[in-house]
């Protein structure tokens, strides 16, 4: 199918907030307080929010006229309350919390969320919100077409070691090609048995865009971050980055990265029995 070969890049976010919070707790509820802090520091909640939206769009978009508008707006709306946007962010704290008992690294969580809460960590992060911000493009693809003096190869070496430890390449990844999955998934129930996509062709088709994708975004992102970035000192960059490089923290991004993409693919697979127990 025509739909199926195009590569869906549903929504690109790139900007995290950071909010401070914090408060004394018990021991017993101090890797659960700790990640909820994280999701706060990174505004996992605004990434989050994006889910609905972006499946039900692309699901608009892919689905055929002949789809009658009951049956559109019926799994429309079940897209919307499966990823609600509030029980996604519980879902991605307990999964975070979990992942640091587990594995032993409460104390690592605990010192990534205090280590981030500070005016610098507020500032870049600030900056990262204009991604996407009318005329962000054009400028951004005239910076790239600038000279590459010893200075900007220095910051960009920089900017790669930042996307590495903050496993931004693997989340922008995770995110779209889940939702991509979930929009699949939600279309195979307003379509007719002719239309519908296998979950072996599912699969095929997640692969070849998480391949694609994971490339494009590994060389893409830090030039961006070096465009975002243009007007931070050298200096204070390479402590954002060292602050980044901190081993507690680079573990917290990586099993931030993967509570949310499990968060994301527990919504998506739930759409068909959730759909199918509306029938019953």
């Amino acid at each position: 199918m025509k739909w199926a070969r195009r590569c869906y890049l549903i929504v690109l976010l790139l900007a995290l907030a950071l909010v401070a919070t914090g408060c004394a707790l018990h021991p017993a509820q101090e890797d659960r307080a700790a990640a909820r802090h994280l999701v706060s520091v990174y505004n996992v909640s605004a990434l989050l929010a994006q889910a609905a939206p972006a499946v039900s769009g692309s699901l608009n978009r892919n689905l055929p006229h002949s789809v009658a508008l009951a049956r559109r707006h019926r799994v429309d709306r079940l897209v919307n309350r499966t990823f609600a946007p509030s029980a996604l962010v519980d879902d991605t704290v307990r999964r975070l919390a979990q992942a640091a008992r587990q594995q032993g690294r409460t104390r690592d969580l605990v010192r990534a969320s205090s280590a981030l809460d500070q005016p610098l960590v507020r500032r870049m992060m600030a900056l990262e919100r204009k991604v996407g911000q009318p005329g962000f493009a054009s400028a951004f693809k005239q910076f790239q077409n600038e000279p590459a003096g010893k200075q900007r190869k220095r910051r960009l070496r920089l900017m790669d070691q930042l996307v590495r430890d903050r496993h931004l390449a693997a989340l922008q990844t995770r995110f779209n090609v889940t939702l991509l999955g979930a929009m699949i998934r939600a279309r195979n129930l307003a379509v007719g048995p002719g239309a519908r996509v296998d979950e072996t062709q599912i699969q095929r088709i997640l692969s070849s865009t998480r391949a694609g994708l994971q490339r494009k975004l590994a060389q893409q992102l830090p030039l961006m971050l070096l465009y975002v970035y243009r007007d931070v000192d050298t200096d204070t960059l390479e402590r954002y980055v060292a602050l980044q490089h901190r081993s507690a923290t680079v573990w917290v991004n990586k099993a931030l990265v993967r509570s949310i993409g499990r968060t994301l693919e527990a919504a998506g697979r739930s759409i068909p029995e959730s759909f199918t127990t509306e029938e019953q």
